[in-house]
């Protein structure tokens, strides 16, 4: 039997998406190994796969009283001992083939050193460079048209990500003295370590192209998402291959991914206190300490909600400060989780306030659930751009978020029915791809 290698970027929300790919992967006679952080390791043993522990990553430090090149030199040492780790293991397991996260592009690197075939697995919509369609870092819809005019705006949006957010230390040479201390300092040092990894694939020959976070493997990719959902003209169709839902619908969701987070979930649903209110359920999912003004988010959110009577609350909140300050108070129609089983939930909710994370917009429009979605972080804002363009709820940004524009939103989305009949419509393209799409053109990239 064959070997297959999955190496994810270490977030629940990617573990989640890549249960049922590689479930189909085992029914198509190949066996399925996940190499996990630490963190994650029972949780893929919980679904029944084989996994091997790789070391884990340095966390993403956002402590700026530290020396950039200091911070970039640490970054690197440690992902090359998670390379030598790989390089170890590929000796002992002989993989046929590895799935990548484009995300953790540079961790392809052992695999082609030991002639291992590499294909890209895209947990969410990103692209690359391209003239067809925005970043997935940003919120704007192309043009349905795909005219010179709409082409030359998706340059420019490509064009200010590079030159003003994360990846302005591609060429160190020009940027290290006059721009990185201009520039978002939370994203620049990150450039150089882009730069590194990138300047190592190219003197190897492996072909690589600019993307959303720095670089993308240049080769075929599984997208984890039904090809409906996004865009109608999406660049490189032929290295791209839409594998469906990629929601494991019945998955084990007492387990809690990442040991941080508590060892189970045990929450249940009572139906009473639902009786002539809609269920509102709230995440901003497991990156939330990315975002810096969630604490002013929350408080938002709950004493709205606690002011429509006629609406019942369910919030996910990971950050155990801002858990107990808002604990503090009594809610009648608010229920404040630490974690929360979101498919479970999703099932009953009436509407969904999420960050726009793939992994929660999948199962939202599974489930039928339209949203309110309030980015903050990445492509997050590119899938609140699709969520607007299929109608399939209502978009603002998180951080401006006020309770006079909330209560806009929940008075639009509940009093319009545009959004869940547009969610249906989706939801029935979602129920047919539930057990996967396009597998035949997966086993040709696998095999040739």
């Amino acid at each position: 039997m064959k070997k297959i290698i999955i190496l994810l970027n270490p977030e629940a929300s990617a573990y989640n998406a890549s249960f049922k790919f590689a479930k189909n992967l085992s029914d198509l006679g190949y066996e399925v190994i996940y190499f996990t952080y630490p963190n994650f390791t029972n949780y893929v043993k919980e679904h029944s796969f084989k996994c091997i522990e790789i070391i884990p990553d340095s966390e993403l430090d956002y402590d700026l009283s530290k020396v950039l090149i200091e911070k970039s030199k640490n970054t690197i040492l440690s992902q090359m001992k998670v390379m030598s780790f790989i390089e170890q293991e590929i000796d002992k397991i002989k993989p046929f083939a590895v799935f990548v996260d484009q995300i953790n592009w540079w961790y392809a690197l052992p695999f082609f050193k030991k002639k291992i075939k590499v294909i890209g697995l895209n947990t969410n919509l990103c692209t690359r460079f391209n003239s067809f369609v925005p970043p997935t870092f940003y919120d704007k819809i192309p043009d349905k048209r795909n005219n010179i005019i709409s082409r030359f705006k998706n340059i420019l949006s490509w064009l200010h990500l590079y030159t003003f957010e994360h990846f302005a230390g591609v060429n160190l040479a020009i940027w290290r003295r006059f721009v990185l201390v201009k520039l978002n300092r939370k994203r620049a040092w990150w450039a150089y370590v882009v730069a590194f990894w990138g300047k190592e694939f190219k003197r190897r020959g492996i072909k690589i192209s600019f993307a959303e976070h720095g670089f993308n493997l240049n080769r075929s990719e599984i997208v984890l998402c039904p090809r409906e959902f996004d865009f109608l003209h999406v660049p490189f169709a032929d290295k791209r291959i839409y594998v469906g839902t990629s929601v494991e619908n019945f998955r084990n969701e007492e387990i809690v991914p990442m040991k941080d987070k508590g060892n189970s979930c045990n929450f249940i649903l009572d139906e009473e206190v639902l009786k002539n209110k809609k269920l509102i359920y709230c995440s901003i999912g497991s990156h939330d300490y990315l975002c810096h003004n969630k604490e002013n988010f929350f408080k938002i959110i709950i004493e709205t909600i606690q002011e429509r009577k006629n609406l019942y609350l369910i919030i996910q909140i990971f950050d155990e400060k801002i858990r107990e300050i808002l604990l503090k108070k009594k809610y009648d129609n608010i229920k404040i989780l630490r974690w929360a089983p979101q498919l479970k939930i999703l099932k009953k909710a009436d509407y969904f306030i999420t960050h726009g994370g793939l992994s929660s917009v999948r199962e939202a429009i599974l489930t039928g659930t339209p949203m309110i979605c309030l980015p903050y972080w990445n492509d997050g804002f590119g899938n609140a751009a699709r969520i607007r363009f299929h109608k399939l709820g209502v978009t603002g940004y998180l951080n401006s978020l006020t309770k006079t524009k909330l209560n806009d939103f929940l008075d639009e989305i509940i009093s319009n029915e545009i959004y869940q009949e547009s969610v249906k419509i989706m939801q029935s393209v979602f129920e047919n791809q539930l057990d996967g799409t396009n597998l035949d053109k997966v086993t040709k990239i696998i095999e040739t």
